[in-house]
């Protein structure tokens, strides 16, 4: 009678008489299949932890580009919207200016 256990080649048979030289090498092999187990868990533990740190860098990165890019396109839109307002104020005095040079003529006209 032999088992097959969690699906790997690990067969035990119940026909022979075990000896305690058979149970030394027996747990020998699961002490150093464990030691190959927790070493990989180790090393794939590491590797998680090092693409953590690594995204959480990258991310931290792309934030500070995407707040200096953005503070740079406020700026330029301040700078914008200071040079519309100064155009806008010299639109409005020639726009004053045209207004008073037209009525004097009409008043002129009217005048004469």
């Amino acid at each position: 009678m032999c088992y097959l256990l969690k699906k790997k080649i690990i067969i035990i048979c119940f026909n022979s008489q075990s000896t305690p030289e058979s149970w030394a090498q027996f747990s020998h092999d699961n002490i150093v299949r464990g030691e190959h187990e927790r070493m990989a868990s180790m090393q794939l533990r590491q590797l998680i932890d090092n693409i953590l740190e690594d995204t959480s860098r990258d991310m931290r990165e792309q934030c500070d580009a995407c707040d200096v890019a953005f503070q740079k396109r406020v700026t330029e839109m301040e700078d914008a919207k200071t040079k519309m307002e100064e155009n806008l104020k010299k639109v409005a005095t020639s726009r004053t200016s045209l207004s008073d040079c037209f009525s004097n003529r009409i008043l002129k006209k009217k005048i004469m």
